[in-house]
């Protein structure tokens, strides 16, 4: 792959740093992905990424709804995971804290995952509230032909890319957050 340090955002600004770039990778536009792989850039240049980000990557959702959860979407504050299996706990860590120190708002979660054995994980955390919770499981066999920026990740990097892709269609605001992440306020 060839280094590009220098290489234009979507908008002609320069692409600079750990700032320009979300746990090692940025989209421009459709056909470009930039990886940081160390303190290098990299391009990958997808043929067919119309076909790698397809619809037909979800296999199946998974809704789950507090008692007092409304139909539609609206007024909801979006926040969506990508993660593979081992990293679900964490993720309902996140959600936890989240819901624990906002109790005012309403939230509808998204959790991109290539297995779940445990449908009912979730359940608990909304039963009862007005939030929202939609897994969606993911065949990850087309991102397991991509580079991986480090040895300690894998391929669930790229269900950020799926993220982009499937929910900006219905979605005008969503935060993204790693599992890894504890909010306290």
């Amino acid at each position: 792959l060839p280094s590009c340090p220098d290489s234009l955002g979507e908008n002609g600004r320069k692409l600079r740093g750990d700032a320009d770039f979300a746990c090692g990778i940025i989209v421009w536009n459709k056909n470009l992905l930039g990886i940081r792989i160390g303190s290098k850039y990299r391009i990958i240049i997808f043929s067919k990424v119309n076909k790698m980000l397809s619809h037909e990557m979800i296999k199946s959702l998974v809704e789950i709804s507090g008692s007092k959860a409304n139909d539609r979407d609206e007024g909801y504050f979006h926040i969506a995971y990508g993660v593979d299996e081992k990293f679900l706990y964490g993720v309902g860590t996140s959600i936890s804290s989240i819901l624990i120190n906002n109790k005012e708002t309403h939230f509808h979660f998204h959790i991109l995952v290539d297995d779940l054995t445990d449908k009912q994980l979730f359940q608990q955390l909304v039963e009862s509230s007005q939030h929202k919770i939609t897994i969606y499981l993911i065949d990850n066999q087309e991102f397991k032909r991509l580079p991986l920026p480090s040895q300690a990740w894998n391929h669930a990097i790229y269900f950020r890319l799926v993220i982009i892709d499937y929910l900006s269609q219905s979605i005008d605001k969503l935060l993204y957050l790693d599992a890894d992440i504890i909010c306290k306020g």
